[in-house]
């Protein structure tokens, strides 16, 4: 880009060759002074003009630099959410999953106790026969007495209860219709 002033200084000095030339002793006329600061102004005006153009350029290379970054960080945002919507997706399926394991687990378990619970009935339903034709297997140990009057005492403490219970609730409604 050219400066304005060296070309004015250009100017000038070929105006002064012109005059030199011609003979004068060195002084413009009027009509030689206006036209040099027309050209002067005209020049001016042009550089104004292209600094300018150039700051609108520069301007519009800020918006379109601004609005880039923008798209790009919108695009990074929404790659960001999908990779969260696919990994809250995928922690989903595992927990699903390890739900559905512990499920079967829980009912595997359940299972097992029961098929031990029949096997032990069946057990005890064949020994029954065996007992009444004298036939004990040699394994069989019968339980100790003391488990038998253990339980049978709890069964009958709990037999009491329920009637100690009934008779307190009888005595208070008594007492309530009574007024005491």
């Amino acid at each position: 880009m050219e400066q304005p002033f060296s070309r004015i200084q250009e100017q000038v000095s070929l105006m002064k060759e012109k005059d030199d030339s011609k003979g004068s002793t060195g002084t413009n006329s009027a009509a030689e002074a206006a036209k040099i600061l027309a050209e002067n102004r005209r020049l001016m005006r042009e550089q104004k003009e292209k600094e300018e153009q150039l700051r609108l350029q520069r301007k519009e290379e800020e918006m379109r630099l601004l609005e880039e970054a923008r798209l790009i960080r919108l695009q990074e945002e929404k790659k960001l959410a999908e990779e969260k919507k696919i990994k809250d997706e995928e922690d989903a399926l595992l927990a699903e999953e390890e739900r559905v394991k512990m499920v079967e687990k829980v009912r595997q378990e359940r299972e097992r106790v029961m098929q031990q619970n029949q096997q032990e009935r069946r057990e005890r339903k064949n020994q029954i026969p065996k007992r009444k034709k004298g036939k004990l297997p040699s394994d069989f140990t019968p339980p100790p007495e003391e488990t038998m009057l253990h339980k049978g005492k709890q069964k009958h403490r709990a037999e009491w209860r329920h009637m100690e219970e009934s008779k307190m609730a009888k005595i208070n409604k008594t007492s309530l219709l009574l007024g005491h």
